[in-house]
């Protein structure tokens, strides 16, 4: 009798044990479901409050307008912006590049083709002292800085006349200004002709169509 007796205090206990164990785990999980459905609602939020941020600045970009110079006619590479082929209209915020510009600077020509109706921005503009990019397989020489030539700008194209021949036809003006002169680049092969007459003075450019 006296063994059933602790045999009954220990299933007891233990019983007791499995219960306490249990509403803990159960409350562990209640709290770690509680938890992660707060950690949920608060990302939910965030994301609808980012969103609902961003809608409203890309609505106010479209109601806002800007003044912005456009294109009125084809420009072609190299060919001066004026009053004449340009003009400024009130455009969206949203619809136009951040460089885009409403006041031409004096001398502009265009880095590329332009069609009617184009929105002009500063990486579209050549000025004096623009530099173009060296076209693959070419090379870029240096001219004379006190060569004489025509009123050339980057983006241009020239032929080189070395003595009574043309040694280079098409050569591409990679940058102009008045202060550190003319670099123009030609294709691999005609590269060593172009710098021994550039070198030895002996060179002219001559503007291409």
């Amino acid at each position: 009798m006296k063994k059933f007796l602790t045999f009954l205090r220990a299933a007891n206990a233990q019983l007791n044990f499995l219960i306490n164990r249990t509403i803990t785990l159960l409350q562990l999980e209640r709290r770690a479901q509680l938890t992660a459905v707060l950690i949920t609602s608060v990302l939910i939020g965030g994301f609808v409050t980012a969103v609902t941020h961003s809608a409203k600045a890309a609505r106010e970009q479209w109601v806002s307008h800007v003044q912005v110079r456009i294109t009125t006619a084809p420009v072609a590479l190299g060919d001066q912006l004026t009053n004449g082929n340009t003009s400024v209209v009130d455009l969206p915020e949203a619809s136009i590049a951040d460089d885009a510009i409403s006041t031409l600077p004096k001398g502009a020509r265009a880095r590329i083709a332009l069609q009617p109706h184009t929105p002009l921005s500063t990486s579209m503009l050549l000025l004096d002292g623009s530099v173009v990019s060296i076209p693959p397989g070419w090379r870029g020489i240096a001219m004379p800085t006190d060569l004489i030539v025509p009123n050339v700008f980057a983006g241009d194209h020239v032929d080189v006349i070395a003595g009574d021949a043309v040694v280079a036809e098409g050569a591409l003006i990679v940058s102009s200004s008045k202060s550190d002169g003319i670099t123009i680049a030609v294709p691999a092969a005609q590269s060593p002709v172009v710098a021994s007459a550039a070198r030895l003075g002996d060179i002219s450019l001559v503007l291409a169509n």
